[in-house]
């Protein structure tokens, strides 16, 4: 079967799909040969286009959506797909749906993504998927105001055992994918530690868990034990470390790693486990949270690591590092980028009152560019306004670093098919202050291509270069 994404790219461009992951996804499903599909968020209809191809004449495609307003009129004609237009957590939506095929093969959830939207289309529809059968959540890297980041991560991914994401970079819109079984990860867990018991225990079991849920306890003590048995020292390392670094930091592991000097190698984890070494003996505080904080961080632990880094700043909420450390570990978890900007909002209000090293100062500007850089490819124009401030009214030395982000970010916009105005009116209207903030000490090249964002200039060039 071929499948020309062609034939709907111009349809996919502007409802923002990712073309290496449609092409992934196309791949999925050119192997599942689905006869019955069910989409939920319809908009333009360009993914509706493609199972349309793919289903076939004699296949359906139910095509839901509260609206059908913005269906392009290629896929409005195609025959093999049934348009059911109203609210999907409505009791009678799922009667017709129900209706339009008792059973599906494949399901793709893209409708309502707030918290509640995406867990009511789950357990509504997710019944509908058969055995086997393939369902993808689409933007799960995206950010809340939305919310199905964090049910992805939260809870999803730790219930659907063998789930996982696709996604073309770390900020992307992203696919959650699950292939359904009717064995959840409890179920399999339960399964894997009796035949342990038994004497049957396997590695790739519980590794297989733990790809799911890297905090389930008794999976890391079941391959310790495994570990033992064979002497595999590895592996009997990996999983003390997991067990030192989890809650509730199992003593023996801790002094275990420690005494024997196991991970001298790693300066990270070795101050993590001195810490965890200190704080079994009844120290508390900063001085103990931070370097815990940074070994769960690298060892992946990220809700340890997020934990522990903010009882940390809580207590010490004036240290640059200790903030510029806390960037770093929110943009290794699975943290909403609009924590992630208020943390280097935080940094930069620290800074102005604080004796900066180079290092320091650094890291900062480098951390900056990142947010602004995440908010923008996640679609979240506006979520760098608690930044801007931060910057234009307690370090407008910076000044200069933002009208130079801030020119690039504008040149991006120019490029959109939608929404250009209104992000382009947000844009310009920092780059405004900022190109006063920074003044003489603005880069002449800079000066010249901020005059023409701000003079307007900027729309007869795309009018010339659309014309």
């Amino acid at each position: 079967m071929q499948v020309d994404i062609s034939e709907f790219k111009d349809i996919l461009d502007v409802s923002w799909q990712t073309t290496s992951e449609i092409h992934w996804l196309i791949e999925q499903l050119i192997a599942l040969q689905p006869k019955r599909v069910l989409e939920i968020g319809v908009a333009q209809g360009g993914t509706t286009g493609l199972f349309s191809r793919i289903v076939g004449p004699d296949g359906l495609v139910v095509a839901l959506d509260i609206t059908d307003d913005l269906v392009d009129p290629r896929v409005r004609s195609l025959e093999n797909i049934s348009f059911l237009i109203g609210d999907s957590h409505d009791p009678a939506m799922l009667e017709a749906v129900r209706a339009a095929s008792p059973e599906y093969d494949f399901m793709l959830i893209d409708g309502d993504h707030s918290v509640d939207g995406v867990l009511q289309d789950t357990e509504m529809y997710l019944p509908l998927l058969r055995e086997g059968g393939l369902v993808v959540w689409h933007d799960v890297r995206l950010d809340a105001g939305e919310g199905i980041k964090q049910v992805w991560y939260r809870d999803f991914r730790r219930k659907l055992l063998g789930s996982f994401e696709v996604y073309a970079q770390p900020y992307n819109n992203g696919y959650g994918v699950w292939q359904k079984t009717s064995v959840t990860v409890d179920a399999f867990e339960a399964g894997a530690l009796q035949a342990l018991k038994a004497g049957r225990g396997q590695v790739e079991d519980f590794r297989r868990i733990l790809k799911n849920d890297c905090y389930r306890l008794k999976s890391w003590e079941a391959l310790k034990a495994l570990a033992e048995q064979t002497g595999d020292e590895a592996l009997q390392r990996e999983a003390s470390v997991a067990l030192a670094l989890l809650p509730p930091h199992s003593p023996d592991c801790v002094r275990g790693l420690v005494s024997g000097g196991t991970v001298s190698e790693d300066p990270v984890l070795a101050a993590g486990l001195d810490a965890l070494n200190r704080e079994l003996a009844g120290e508390k505080g900063p001085a103990i949270d931070w370097p815990v904080a940074m070994a769960a961080s690298a060892g992946g632990f990220h809700d340890v690591a997020e934990a522990r880094i903010d009882r940390a700043q809580v207590s010490d909420a004036h240290n640059l590092g200790l903030l510029l450390d806390r960037i770093e570990i929110l943009e290794r978890s699975d943290a909403l980028i609009t924590d992630v900007v208020a943390a280097v909002a935080d940094a930069v209000r620290v800074s102005a009152g604080t004796a900066r090293e180079a290092g320091s100062e650094a890291r900062l500007q480098d951390a900056m560019r990142r947010a602004f850089s995440a908010c923008y490819l996640l679609q979240r124009y506006s979520s760098p306004a608690p930044l801007l401030e931060a910057c234009l009214t307690s370090r407008s030395d910076l000044a200069p670093l933002l009208t130079e982000i801030l020119l690039y970010l504008c040149t991006m916009t120019v490029k959109l098919r939608v929404r250009r105005d209104q992000v382009m009116d947000f844009y310009l209207s920092y780059l405004k202050r900022s190109v006063e903030a920074a003044g003489a000490q603005l880069a002449p090249g800079h000066r010249r291509n901020s005059e023409i964002f701000l003079s307007g200039a900027w729309r007869a060039h795309q009018s010339e270069a659309t014309g």
